[in-house]
């Protein structure tokens, strides 16, 4: 299971918003190159991570090299999200639906009959939070897409 695929995991998981989800989408899509350009603890954590969540125990060492939390609040924020998926998948659709017990977002491209959809995420909890399912929805695209 590749880093991109368990993070889809832990947002479908995710019961609210979370920061570290945060950090994590911000290191693994937003700023990839973060681990090769920044500090050296994120290069190092790189080479050889121990769990998925590898960094969190460095994050205090970036600190002290003035490298900031300023992380885009997208497990918060709807508007955040959609920025997010809007840099992912530029000219995609977005349709969500969502009730008392369920959310659901997909990414859609081109009209009618020869619509594409890509990205389904889907969440049947009462306490879902519909900027979680973009993020796993859009994550999800971005993966489909690297995978064709």
């Amino acid at each position: 299971m590749s880093r991109l695929e368990e993070l889809i995991a832990a947002l479908e998981k995710a019961e609210a918003p979370d920061r570290e989800l945060d950090r994590l989408i911000h290191f693994h899509v937003v700023s990839p190159w973060l681990a090769e350009k920044c500090v050296d603890w994120v290069h190092a954590a790189f080479e050889e991570p121990n769990d998925f969540l590898w960094w969190d125990t460095e994050r205090k060492a970036a600190g002290k090299e003035g490298y900031h939390d300023g992380w885009s609040s997208v497990t918060h924020s709807i508007d955040a999200a959609m920025t997010l998926a809007n840099d992912i998948l530029p000219k995609w659709r977005i349709r969500t639906e969502h009730g008392d017990n369920y959310s659901m977002v997909e990414f859609v491209r081109g009209y009618g009959a020869r619509k594409e959809i890509l990205g389904l995420a889907t969440s049947e909890r009462p306490d879902d939070h519909i900027a979680l399912c973009i993020c796993a929805s859009a994550l999800r695209a971005k993966l489909t897409q690297e995978e064709a």
